[in-house]
């Protein structure tokens, strides 16, 4: 550059070279924007992928274990044996070896089958049989436990009267404690001559 008449002289091959440096720095401002703009798409498509996925396989897993303890809930109402044992009247100890033979390894078994931690409880009207308390029912599960209680220890709360005027059974609902340590229970009752409710 020099001055010529006291004006600026700007060479020609500078006038061409600001253009091209123009063009070339758009041409990487909207390469790099695009870049950009795919590279955000691109991430937020796998994050979105990866958590419907992993939100699917939670899906199947809560179903595979509702699925798991329905089964085990209809193995013991359908047991006839068991059914028999919780009307048992009689001497002491025949209620006692009746329980320790029949009802206890009934419940048992399924929860030797169920891989998480979970309680199985059983409330009877039939004050004969003897109470098996498991764990403090308000404290978190820590194993698989079962429990024979007697059914008057339910009468009174407001979930079980709901429960017995709504008629409804089979029931996957939050009861006692369930809310506070984020459980859930599913209920069912048997009505006959008695009404035996189960809790796991």
């Amino acid at each position: 550059m020099s001055k010529v008449s006291g004006k600026l002289y700007i060479p020609y091959t500078y006038k061409m070279m600001i253009p091209y440096l123009i063009l070339v720095l758009l041409t990487d401002v909207v390469i790099g924007y695009i870049s950009y703009t795919m590279l955000i798409k691109s991430r937020t498509e796998m994050a979105e992928t990866n958590i419907r996925t992993a939100l699917e396989q939670t899906k199947n897993n809560m179903k595979y274990q509702m699925d798991e303890i329905q089964r085990m809930s209809n193995t013991l109402f359908t047991s006839i044996s068991f059914q028999d044992a919780l009307q048992i009247q009689g001497e002491p100890l025949n209620i006692m070896l009746k329980t320790r033979d029949e009802i206890v390894p009934q419940m048992k078994a399924p929860l030797l089958l169920f891989g998480n931690n979970i309680r199985l409880a059983l409330y009877t009207t039939n004050t004969k049989i003897y109470e098996i308390p498991g764990d403090d029912m308000s404290k978190p599960i820590t194993k698989r436990d079962y429990y024979i209680l007697s059914a008057r220890s339910i009468e009174n709360s407001e979930w079980f009267k709901s429960l017995q005027s709504s008629r409804k059974d089979n029931l996957w609902l939050q009861i006692d404690s369930d809310r506070g340590l984020g459980n859930i229970s599913h209920f069912r009752a048997r009505s006959c001559s008695s009404l035996v409710p189960y809790q796991v």
